[in-house]
């Protein structure tokens, strides 16, 4: 699944704007105390919670896709399209 896979690829990048979103949206003083975080913590950091993330979007994909084929079948056996 390749929502799964960019979910993965960009959740640091989301980390780093939720950090930015709670500290008022200052640029210049995120990309510091993201550098900052690196030095300290590392890149596993930015992400964890990446792995719930992922399996969130894997089942509502299979929610969807599911019931898209429900509906689908449902409309060809009732108007036989």
């Amino acid at each position: 699944n390749f929502g799964v896979f960019s979910s993965y690829l960009t959740h640091g990048l989301d980390t780093i704007k939720t950090q930015q979103i709670i500290n008022g949206g200052d640029d210049w003083v995120t990309i510091r105390a993201a550098t900052r975080r690196i030095a300290a913590t590392g890149w596993p950091s930015f992400f964890r919670g990446a792995t719930p993330r992922a399996l969130r979007l894997a089942m509502s994909t299979v929610i969807v896709g599911e019931s898209t084929l429900k509906i689908e079948n449902f409309l060809t056996r009732q108007y036989k399209l």
